[in-house]
């Protein structure tokens, strides 16, 4: 009787952090499936030839392997790279079998990456997976807007210097790029050229994928420590997630929004000249020159921006010429509240410096007060 073949596709996160097993007896094949990377790396003339390669594996059993009945072997492009490791194994073949299967053959995408050097050495060559576990759907079930948690420092590192592990300090996480599914946690003081000198351990896998979900997909985090004991550490994390941060950029926006509009009704008297320091290409203008303002943006445009500046075109009485500016967005407002007692607006030069090697001028200026009222 054949062998009954389960066969289908395991999805995942889309962020590669199931390591392949045993790829350090296959490196000749992944070395081969990487060749044509290296050769365009080197036509490129990197300085430093990395290649990545991004493919569909199959997971197939291997019921005749002598030393483990339940091993499932990774091919990719018909070449095998490696193995899954014990324990996974033994669950996929667990719950083959429980479905009435004899073996499984399974795609899921994955990524090879590595270094070469010296010709055809190549070294860190690694291939990563993407599905998820079952301890990985739990943790993406549970993700929330804000995700707070505690945990114990794996393989902690009770030899640090005290002034690195104070209770309450705050900590970061570092993600191996060629291991994701290894991340570290340490002080952010202590790196040396980006990468943590002295970590205090590792995450644990449960608590993995949400911390790395978070740092690729842009959210934010704050990690401290909470404890420290003969034992190891305890450190307490809140994940944001990037839709809670765009929730909130919003909210702040709007109000924003809100406020400057009712601002921006209200007429402007102030009590002395507004300044304002702006930059300009090298032109032929000078100190007491009086710039008149064309147009200034409409509120719609400033409400709407994020920008700190705006473009604005001015008229150099002496020359006769537009120039177009940047002024601060809090400095229009200004403006704009101004124009609603003045009929026109000038600014007047009170010094320029020449700087970046005399191609970019600076100058600073004050609001006229030919029409401030007294």
């Amino acid at each position: 009787m054949p062998d009954r073949v389960l066969r289908t596709k395991l999805d995942g996160p889309g962020l590669y952090l199931f390591e392949v097993a045993g790829k350090n007896h296959f490196q000749p094949a992944i070395l081969q499936l990487l060749r044509d990377r290296f050769e365009e790396s080197a036509a490129l003339q990197s300085t430093a030839e990395y290649a990545e390669y991004y493919a569909n594996a199959t997971l197939r059993s291997e019921p005749t392997n002598p030393h483990d009945c339940n091993a499932i072997a990774v091919d990719i492009s018909g070449l095998q790279v490696g193995y899954l490791n014990r324990h996974t194994a033994a669950k996929l073949t667990k719950q083959c079998k429980r479905l009435g299967f004899d073996r499984i053959e399974a795609s899921c995408k994955a990524k090879i990456s590595g270094y070469r050097s010296h010709g055809d050495y190549a070294a860190n060559l690694n291939v990563m997976l993407d599905y998820y576990t079952n301890e990985m759907k739990r943790c993406e079930s549970a993700e929330q807007p804000v995700f707070r948690f505690e945990f114990q420092v794996e393989f902690p590192r009770l030899d640090i210097d005290p002034d690195y592990s104070v209770v309450g300090s705050n900590l970061k996480f570092w993600i191996n790029p060629r291991r994701p599914n290894h991340v570290l946690i340490y002080p952010p003081y202590d790196t040396h050229y980006g990468q943590p000198r002295t970590p205090l351990g590792s995450v644990p896998s449960k608590y993995v994928l949400p911390i790395v979900r978070n740092i690729t997909t842009r959210g934010t985090y704050s990690a401290r420590l909470v404890d420290k004991s003969n034992d190891g550490w305890l450190v307490g994390v809140e994940l944001t997630s990037k839709q809670e941060l765009d929730k909130r950029y919003e909210e702040l926006r709007k109000a924003r929004s809100e406020k400057i509009s009712q601002i921006i009704q209200k007429p402007y008297s102030p009590q002395k000249p507004i300044q304002v320091t702006f930059e300009l290409p090298a032109i032929p203008i000078k100190t007491r020159d009086r710039l008149r303002v064309n147009e200034l943006p409409t509120a719609e445009q400033i409400l709407g921006t994020d920008a700190t500046r705006l473009p604005v075109e001015l008229h150099c009485d002496r020359t006769g010429n537009n120039i177009t500016v940047d002024l601060p967005v809090d400095f229009l407002i200004k403006l704009k509240r101004l124009l609603l007692t003045r009929p026109e607006i000038h600014l007047d030069i009170r010094k320029v410096r020449k700087i970046r090697s005399g191609e970019t001028l600076q100058c600073d200026a004050e609001v006229n007060h030919q029409y401030e009222d007294q």
